[in-house]
């Protein structure tokens, strides 16, 4: 990873703490020398931020062998919950989970980002694939593009400038111009479709919630298996279902006092 890039009018000391908590995200329980080596900084350096981490109890440290505990959790979960269109959409969510008998999740833009803020009916045992609170770039998945399709012309210029399209999966839309091609079809349809753009061996139909009082948008998806006659059917049985009750999740989110 190396040293962190630290910007004019940055704090450095939260830019090396950040770095430190980014690594334990992806390396899990790891000891002081093998962050130090990754990070490229003393040792005695990266066991201060530990051990403040640690009286914070944002780092759990088991005989010198540190990962991250379950403060963030806490933290994250009242995020979520604080959320509107997460309050709004998750009962809705629910119904429309039993009316069709398949997964759908609840995501929100964050940035250049969307966010899976809610899981429900595991049908396919796949929720592993996409952990709650987990990010992705918005051109990535059907739920992205649905989002980015709610967005100007502007901000979508900015989005495809900022981020450079990286890919996920061999799948996903790196084009611009094939991008921009998509997201006109989804204002015209409703709905995007996604096929293994993020995770292999998924298929996805998204239609955006937008928020108009707040500015926000979030997305509601049907995931199935990307095989077989549930896939082949999805756009036939899930389209208008999934449009209908995102227009429903806007309009409460409208009125809602």
């Amino acid at each position: 990873m190396g040293k962190e890039e630290i910007k004019d009018g940055m704090n450095g000391s939260l830019i090396r703490c950040n770095a430190i908590i980014s690594y334990l995200d992806e390396a899990g329980a790891t000891g002081v020398s093998e962050i130090a080596q990754e990070l490229d900084r003393p040792k005695s350096s990266v066991h201060k931020y530990l051990k403040t981490l640690e009286f914070l109890e944002f780092v759990e440290n088991d005989g010198g062998v540190y990962r991250l505990g379950l403060r963030f959790l806490e933290i994250g979960g009242r995020i979520r919950n604080r959320n509107p269109i997460f309050q709004v959409a998750r009962p809705l969510a629910d119904e429309l989970a039993n009316d069709i008998d398949e997964v759908i999740f609840i995501s929100v833009k964050n940035g250049n980002y969307g966010v899976f803020v809610y899981q429900t009916n595991n049908r396919y045992g796949i929720e592993n694939l996409a952990p709650l609170g987990e990010r992705f770039y918005l051109h990535q998945n059907a739920a992205g593009k649905a989002m980015l399709a709610e967005c100007s012309k502007n901000e979508i210029d900015q989005f495809i400038s900022k981020s450079n399209l990286p890919p996920a999966m061999e799948k996903t839309t790196t084009d611009p111009n094939q991008l921009r091609t998509e997201l006109n079809r989804i204002r015209d349809e409703g709905y995007s479709v996604g096929k293994g753009e993020r995770f292999e061996g998924i298929r996805a139909i998204s239609a955006a919630i937008p928020d108009g009082e707040s500015g926000a948008i979030g997305a509601l998806s049907v995931v199935v298996p990307d095989s077989g006659p549930v896939a082949n059917k999805l756009e036939s049985k899930s389209s208008e279902a999934v449009m209908r009750t995102a227009n429903e999740i806007s309009l409460a989110l409208k009125y809602d006092e």
